[in-house]
């Protein structure tokens, strides 16, 4: 989340091309992470897997020590330092909660946060069973993990171009969020009709990469055309919050469910 807020930061007439190459890392880190998981469980098993996951996870350290604040930044940090000095303590605790009090009062912004909720909890559910899924139909495991090298592609491929839409004279990011999504809603109930055939999972895959993806780029304009500049980072911060928790939820509440209907 912090490179994202930075990028905020540092880029004004360009953000969603800014935000879309940013995000365009992720989309890369799932084109390969299913043969590359595949690979590391054949050869490391469970343990030494997580082992060396962790260890490539570890290298956003080094990368998040090269972060520098824009002049921007600092300028905004400047601002909320001298408005410290004239205010009070107290007045100054009353200034956060009044910054939340007022997203919690923003409509649209409310409805931004509870579609972050809903389909991080259902793109999690996906992750989580896809692949099983697929290959209780039948699929080979090297298929199943191809099926991620396809979704990364097309993740990668909208995250780019999602970017490139947004802008003064770009598409506004709330029609994308709601094509996204609304495409998302009917590709997904529609796989069980199709899902027999490998082809049929192929093109699955990669449409959900390309509509999936595309949502991540809009969260940071978004976030910034509805409470402004002055409030990004907490707005940014208070979806994927929430977007946190629905991916925690989704996975159990949907094995629940399973289990209680089978």
């Amino acid at each position: 989340m912090s490179p994202i807020i930075a990028v905020g930061y540092s880029f004004e007439k360009y953000r969603g091309v800014a935000v879309g190459f940013t995000v365009m890392g992720a989309g890369f880190g799932i084109f390969g992470s299913g043969p590359f998981a595949q690979f590391l469980l054949d050869i490391f098993g469970l343990n030494g897997t997580f082992l060396i996951l962790g260890a490539v996870g570890l290298q956003c350290v080094l990368a998040g020590a090269l972060l520098r604040p824009s002049q921007l930044e600092l300028k905004h940090k400047i601002d909320l330092r001298r408005a410290k000095q004239t205010q009070r303590e107290a007045s100054a605790e009353d200034s956060k909660c009044k910054t939340y009090s007022d997203l919690c009062h923003n409509k649209t912004y409310i409805m931004i946060v509870i579609c972050g909720f809903l389909w991080n909890a259902a793109y999690t559910i996906i992750s989580v069973n896809l692949s099983n899924y697929v290959y209780m139909l039948g699929t080979t495991k090297q298929d199943a993990a191809f099926l991620w090298t396809l979704v990364g592609v097309g993740s990668t491929m909208n995250r780019f171009l999602a970017g490139l839409t947004l802008g003064p004279n770009g598409i506004d990011p709330l029609l994308l969020q709601f094509g996204f999504l609304g495409i998302i809603g009917v590709l997904v109930p529609s796989l069980p009709f199709y899902a027999d055939l490998f082809f049929g999972q192929c093109i699955f895959s990669f449409l959900y990469g390309i509509y999936s993806g595309g949502l991540v780029v809009l969260i940071n304009p978004l976030c910034l055309e509805l409470v402004g500049l002055q409030q990004l980072p907490q707005a940014v911060g208070l979806v994927y919050f929430v977007a946190g928790l629905g991916c925690i939820s989704g996975p159990p509440v949907t094995g629940t469910v399973s289990s209680v209907s089978y």
